[in-house]
């Protein structure tokens, strides 16, 4: 199978490698220091579960010509998904594309800009870092992707999957993507927005009894919007998803408080200011996400 990856960051690099390492022809596209590196040094994974080295990648900014791929992994954020989408322009109709940003947005983007191509929409719970360029860390249980189709569940839609899951991937297909995307949104709106807007682990959150009633009525909007675009998402939602906060490791935060805390651009109009957009168009009230979006627009030229 010949694999285009489109960002070769942390989670890119780290599915990318999993297929390369089982035999797949994987070509990365990177730039700048994590260019040079790939090309010189390959990519490492530190993991306690998986961890080895592939010394030696096929990497570069564009797409070779030569290159025409069964499947591409958008692996940017959604800020860089517009070039990453240019970028993909020459891999023909016969290529799959599947995309792994947070949020709704996406599949949508990949379907407007390529109306011929499959597109699976998709979502990855994995915990990894680039501590360096070619170097990613691994933490926690073993990363999952989780993809599906508009179309269902298809020969094709499989034939990636058991290709992924051979490839030593945590693997599911989805019969309602849409379903599992609004689920993982719901979560990563509060999450990333308070943690962002305090700036703090959820460890310290759950510490302070004010952050956390914040939390828990961010948690609250975003699950009661969520259950308003999927009613067949569980009754019980926000349980869970408070549940699954408790449990999270206290030093855990969102990519979106590493993203601020380092200068980056983070991805907020794709997730709380999305939530409000969305909230707005079915008249749902969120007036705590409202006032966490301001404080992080407040302290931050986010």
């Amino acid at each position: 199978m010949r694999v285009l990856v489109v960002g070769a960051g942390a989670l890119g690099a780290y599915y990318g490698s999993l297929l390369s390492k089982a035999g797949h022809h994987v070509h990365f596209i990177a730039r700048g220091n994590n260019l040079v590196a790939l090309q010189s040094k390959g990519i490492r994974i530190v993991s306690d579960i998986d961890g080895f080295e592939l010394n030696h990648v096929e990497v570069s900014e564009r797409v070779p010509d030569s290159f025409l791929p069964d499947i591409a992994l958008v692996t940017v954020k959604n800020y860089d998904l517009e070039n990453a989408l240019e970028i993909c322009h020459r891999i023909g109709e016969n290529a799959a594309i599947l995309t792994l940003q947070n949020g709704l947005w996406a599949h949508e983007a990949a379907a407007h800009s390529f109306p011929d191509n499959l597109i699976l929409p998709g979502l990855t719970y994995a915990t990894l870092t680039l501590e360096d360029p070619g170097v990613v860390r691994q933490c926690g249980g073993k990363p999952l992707i989780q993809f599906g189709s508009n179309n269902g569940i298809t020969e094709k839609v499989n034939f990636f999957a058991v290709a992924f899951k051979e490839s030593g991937i945590n693997t599911q297909v989805s019969e309602n993507i849409h379903l599992n995307l609004w689920e993982k949104f719901s979560f990563i709106c509060a999450l990333s927005s308070v943690t962002s807007a305090f700036q703090s682990s959820i460890g310290s959150i759950r510490d302070n009894q004010l952050q956390w009633n914040s939390f828990c009525e961010a948690m609250k909007e975003s699950v009661g919007v969520a259950r308003i675009y999927q009613p067949d998402l569980p009754n019980d939602l926000l349980h869970i998803h408070l549940e699954k906060a408790k449990k999270l490791a206290y030093t855990s935060r969102s990519s979106m408080l590493d993203d601020l805390l380092k200068g980056r651009k983070i991805e907020l109009p794709w997730l709380s200011e999305d939530l409000i957009l969305r909230a707005k168009k079915v008249n749902f009230l969120t007036p705590m996400t409202l006032s966490l979006v301001k404080s992080i627009r407040e302290s931050n030229v986010a």
